[in-house]
């Protein structure tokens, strides 16, 4: 209609629920720089068909400047290096749509942010929170007042109420089953913190995969180690790993041939105990693990074969995602980012180095 005002990309994001860099990059193709389902796409395509909007250069200063939202991107002291990647690709992702990201690191034990969480959204020093890591307390009731993205994994009865962002840990877990059968292994176990959601998550992907495959399975191919600093867990394995690989040969009727270890920081303290031991990584032990954190797994002799997480990713959808919440969308949303293997020295064929037999 004539003399009527043109609609904003603002006005449209608000009506689909999304914020402005999801209908900037579905209309200017660039969805490879942001993640955006294919029922978002639709749902945008749609309001921009109805409303005739048409993507001008000139119109974007005419809109009024958003006010700066103060995000809080709380982590753990113990995450801060390997998830560097994450933290700048979320802060840059964060400063590009009208936000000021505030780094606030946390002592352990972790489950302490959630006061300190509080505190500041109290105090009015941060307005918005991207957590990081995998929560192990109910966040719910914080998650119900507070605009909160978490980058990780939540405690089961939250997963309807949180939105977050995380590793495809069951895919990971089957991708590593899948790798080690296709090398002939046959006697595999699993070694690390099992407690943790994420942890169970691709153990029991791994399980099912395993077993699918014919392959044989019991709690006591599982060697948990403790939660804590390096000490405790070198002291666990000083102490129990011998045991633990004795039992799983009886178990068996012959020794490992392969160990899963569910991050590359527990894969490096068990391969140092291992070669300790007088066993040979890959010659005698095959040891695999899920992160790819550069500096660790490129530093280790040999250099560790590991499922690599989307640091760069992550950081991405975990602002998008807040964009979202903070433009009003009320249905929690979780996304799922697969990993890639990364093939280095510390994994070998079972079939040529231990005569494993093809079942």
């Amino acid at each position: 209609m004539a003399g009527q005002r043109p609609i904003t990309m603002r006005e449209i994001a608000e009506r689909c629920g999304v914020s402005p860099s999801v209908v900037s990059a579905v209309v200017n193709g660039h969805e490879d720089r942001i993640f955006v389902s294919d029922a978002t796409r639709e749902r945008v395509l749609t309001v921009v068909r109805e409303t005739g909007y048409q993507p001008r250069q000139t119109r974007r200063p005419q809109e009024p400047p958003p006010e700066s939202v103060r995000v809080a991107i709380v982590s753990p002291v113990s995450h801060l290096a390997i998830f560097s990647v994450t933290i700048a690709q979320l802060s840059e992702a964060l400063s590009e749509n009208d936000c000021i990201p505030i780094a606030h690191v946390v002592p352990e034990p972790v489950e302490e942010r959630w006061a300190q969480t509080e505190r500041l959204y109290e105090g009015k020093q941060a307005q918005a929170f991207v957590f990081l890591g995998s929560t192990h307390v109910p966040i719910s009731r914080l998650a119900a007042h507070v605009p909160l993205v978490v980058i990780g994994e939540v405690l089961p009865e939250d997963e309807d109420r949180a939105w977050r962002v995380c590793l495809d840990n069951h895919h990971a877990g089957q991708t590593i089953a899948h790798y080690l059968w296709a090398l002939g292994h046959r006697r595999a176990g699993i070694a690390g913190y099992l407690e943790p959601t994420y942890t169970r998550d691709r153990i029991g992907a791994f399980i099912r995969s395993w077993v699918d495959r014919g392959g044989v399975w019991s709690d006591d191919l599982e060697f948990d180690l403790p939660s804590g600093p390096d000490a405790t867990v070198q002291t666990a394995l000083q102490t129990g790993l011998r045991d633990f690989l004795d039992g799983a040969e009886r178990r068996l009727g012959g020794p490992l041939t392969a160990l899963f270890c569910m991050t590359d920081f527990q894969a490096a303290l068990t391969m140092r105990a291992v070669q300790r031991l007088g066993l040979r990584v890959p010659e005698d032990l095959s040891i695999v693990s899920i992160d790819d954190w550069p500096l660790l797994a490129e530093g280790l002799n040999p250099r560790l074969t590991t499922l690599r997480q989307p640091f760069a990713a992550l950081g991405r959808v975990a602002a998008q995602l807040l964009q979202e919440r903070l433009h009003g969308s009320r249905q929690p949303r979780r996304v799922l980012l697969p990993g890639e293997l990364i093939v280095r020295e510390s994994c070998a064929s079972a079939r040529v180095l231990h005569g494993a037999p093809s079942l």
